[in-house]
C-alpha cells in the first residue's frame, strides 16, 4: 500500500472512530508536500472551552491527531460540574 493509501485509510478510520463528534480533515499540501491533520468539533460552546474542550485540533500526523482526540474524549467524560 502506498503512503497516500495509508493516509486515506487513516483519515477514514479517524472518521469512523470520531466522526460522530468531530469532522476530520486534511489541509491542502504545502509546496513542500506537507499537509496537516485536523478535527473540528461538530458542536461547541464557550463553556466547553472553559472545560478544556477545544473546537479545533491540529496535528502533524494521524497518530498525533488520534492522541489529541483521545485526550479530548477523556476530558469530555468528566462531568461539567466536577472540581
Amino acid at each position: 500500500m502506498s503512503v497516500a493509501d495509508n493516509e486515506l485509510l487513516a483519515l477514514h478510520q479517524l472518521g469512523v472512530d470520531y466522526g460522530r463528534d468531530w469532522h476530520i480533515w486534511r489541509s491542502a499540501p504545502t509546496p513542500a508536500g506537507n499537509s496537516g491533520w485536523y478535527a473540528t468539533r461538530r458542536r461547541h460552546s464557550a463553556r466547553d472551552t472553559d472545560r478544556g474542550l477545544w473546537p479545533t485540533l491540529a496535528a502533524d500526523t494521524a497518530d498525533d491527531l488520534r492522541r489529541e482526540l483521545e485526550a479530548q474524549a477523556r476530558a469530555a467524560a468528566i462531568p461539567a460540574d466536577a472540581p
